[in-house]
């Protein structure tokens, strides 16, 4: 374990410090746990963030969107949602070590937000969810386990999204595109207007970016 400031940043035996590739600033990755991909770095760079907005970033993992758009956009305060407590702990540890000032991670249910956040208090939502129904039987690995709907479904998703969203507050999520029916059909359901969608033409895993808003008017963007 190296300890670079006694009591408050530590690096355990299975972590390693990665740079962002954006000035100095570096995050915490475990071997024993899901790595960041692209589409996280994507879902940053396509969020529509302004300087006064609070942000909640859903399933937020080691934290990678949350500093993303602390770096890029620097909106008034980040909060992370992670349900995993080993995740929450690296993340602020890479907070600690960036010196982010605005950015908190917690542990929690995205099912029970509205235990963390008012209803209808949140500007911003970003979410790179799990992508897949069904767990394979013979899947035990916890990296594999994270993209499956374990924990969290697409409705209790975007549920709790509706929930803390403000009127007209965003929500913008990374998905695969052959869920796209459902997820349009699920977001109705919940007040969540689609609003825009770029497509990954480059990923291997068929993957989308949507941006949908609370009690939004109709009419979609593709890009």
């Amino acid at each position: 374990m190296v300890d670079i400031n006694q009591n408050q940043f530590y690096i355990k035996d299975d972590e390693k410090l990665e740079p962002l590739l954006i000035g100095d600033y570096k995050i915490l990755q475990s071997s024993k746990k899901y790595r960041f991909s692209r589409d996280s770095v994507l879902l940053a760079d396509f969020c529509e963030i302004k300087k006064s907005d609070f942000v909640v970033d859903f399933c937020s993992g080691s934290g990678i969107v949350a500093f993303l758009v602390k770096i890029n956009k620097n909106p008034y305060k980040i909060v992370g949602l992670e349900i995993d407590s080993e995740f929450v702990d690296m993340a602020n540890r890479s907070k600690m070590y960036n010196k982010f000032d605005n950015v908190d991670f917690i542990n929690g249910d995205v099912k029970l937000a509205t235990n963390f956040f008012k209803k209808g208090s949140v500007d911003v939502i970003t979410c790179n969810p799990p992508y897949y129904k069904n767990l394979p039987t013979n899947t035990i690995c916890q990296n594999e386990r994270a993209k499956y709907e374990v924990e969290l479904n697409l409705e209790n998703l975007l549920k709790s999204a509706s929930d803390i969203l403000k009127t007209n507050g965003k929500l913008f999520m990374s998905y695969r595109v052959d869920r796209l029916q459902e997820l349009c059909v699920v977001a109705k359901e919940n007040n969540l207007c689609l609003k825009k969608i770029k497509f990954i033409k480059e990923s291997n895993n068929n993957i989308m970016l949507a941006k949908f808003v609370k009690n939004g008017k109709y009419g979609v963007k593709i890009e």
